[in-house]
């Protein structure tokens, strides 16, 4: 809970102390004066203890979503039998570079599709393989709303010092976030996060787990490639429920 909504709770309960002292007066003296000023004060305090942060509200969205974009993908995989890895273009490989997508390759050591390909083409040139729009690309636009700036404009010392933030003191997504860079390798450690459930859920579609990660991941991978420039791959996910822990394995490709 942030500073703003937790003053507005802590507002709320004078109103409340103030609101029943006025019932126990209308009862006492028998005005319903007293009855209908004590009422409303209990209303309007009734109402700021359940505010909650706006932000909750496309998240929760988000969540709800993800579900039927997971069962779509699955569908999807299965029928044209796509079993790599989801590359996370960068923004020079797309028409449109403040979107994300991730291609699908039908085979192994192809080429990346580049620019030319349409932005709402699903198939890309040749039939190579497929571009999808990520489950994490509109939490990825939550990012950057938040934060102010697109991530075209980030590098990764912003993103190793800056998402940490975002996500445990903006959007309250985490408890904490630690972001490692080993040569080609970036590991994000999460420990707290609120899309624990919905990543549980996600892993009932195996193969679009596997392609494309789940929400918190997905739009991790989306962040990475737009800041870095660079193509971008998730190599694994383990989630230890126990201690609400999430570790998160990237892979950052060379090109050609």
């Amino acid at each position: 809970m942030n500073r703003q909504t937790s003053l507005i709770h802590l507002s709320a309960f004078p109103l409340l102390a103030v609101g029943l002292f006025f019932i126990a007066l209308s009862i006492y003296n028998s005005l319903s004066s007293f009855a209908i000023i004590g009422t409303s004060l209990l209303f309007w305090s009734s109402i700021l203890l359940y505010i909650r942060p706006t932000r909750l509200i496309p998240i929760t969205y988000l969540i709800t979503s993800t579900a039927t974009a997971m069962g779509n993908i699955e569908r999807l995989l299965t029928q044209l039998q796509t079993t790599k890895k989801g590359i996370y273009l960068p923004p020079k490989n797309l028409q449109d570079i403040e979107s994300s997508i991730v291609y699908l390759p039908k085979m192994s050591k192809q080429d990346l599709p580049q620019n030319r390909e349409p932005q709402t083409a699903l198939f890309c040139e040749e039939d190579k393989g497929l571009l999808l729009t990520p489950p994490g690309a509109a939490l990825t636009k939550l990012y950057e709303q938040t934060a102010g700036t697109s991530f075209l404009k980030a590098d990764f010392t912003y993103i190793q010092t800056k998402i940490p933030e975002l996500l445990t003191e903006k959007l309250e997504i985490a408890e904490n976030v630690e972001i490692e860079k080993e040569n080609n390798k970036i590991i994000i450690d999460i420990t707290g996060n609120i899309f624990q459930d919905d990543c549980r859920e996600s892993q009932k579609c195996p193969q679009a787990h596997y392609a494309v990660g789940c929400l918190l991941s997905s739009s991790l991978a989306c962040v990475l490639a737009k800041a870095i420039g660079k193509p971008v791959t998730i190599e694994r996910e383990e989630h230890q429920e126990d201690k609400k822990q999430t570790k998160i394995e990237y892979h950052v490709m060379e090109e050609a």
